[in-house]
């Protein structure tokens, strides 16, 4: 079983990467990430711990730009109101709710999931994350 220099498996640390990318954060993950690519020889845990972060800022562009609608409709409404028209709409708000939670779920499951392939010493392929991770890693 091949280790890297803390003396865990490569599959292991990939997995504690892809689990901070969910539950710990930028910066956690970033520094874990940045060792690993100035420190570590595995080309396959580089890509994967890259992967990690670039999923991590493809769910953070989605989540604001999905948050950006529905603040334009509050400043909307707020407009409205100033000029005595009432057009709060609730189901509106309701339907951003629900796609913001289905986002979240989906968040966690490909992070989980990642976490899971890289157990098993697997690739978890995602078209543009892995194009993007090859470019980064090259």
């Amino acid at each position: 079983m091949e280790k890297v220099k803390l003396g865990i498996a490569y599959n292991v640390l990939a997995a504690i990467v892809c689990l901070l990318g969910y539950y710990g954060g930028y910066m956690i993950t970033g520094i874990f990430t940045i060792a690993i690519l100035f420190t570590e020889e595995n080309p396959w845990l580089k890509k994967y711990c890259v992967k990690t972060l670039l999923l991590m800022l493809f769910f953070s562009l989605l989540s604001t730009v999905l948050n950006l609608i529905p603040d334009i409709m509050g400043l909307v409404y707020s407009g409205a109101e100033i000029a005595g028209i009432n057009l709060y709409f609730r189901p509106v708000e309701a339907a951003f709710n629900l796609l913001n939670r289905i986002v979240d779920l989906g968040k966690m499951v490909l992070f989980i999931l990642m976490g899971i392939f890289a157990l098993a010493k697997k690739n978890f392929k995602l078209p543009l994350i892995e194009k993007l991770a090859n470019k980064c890693v090259e």
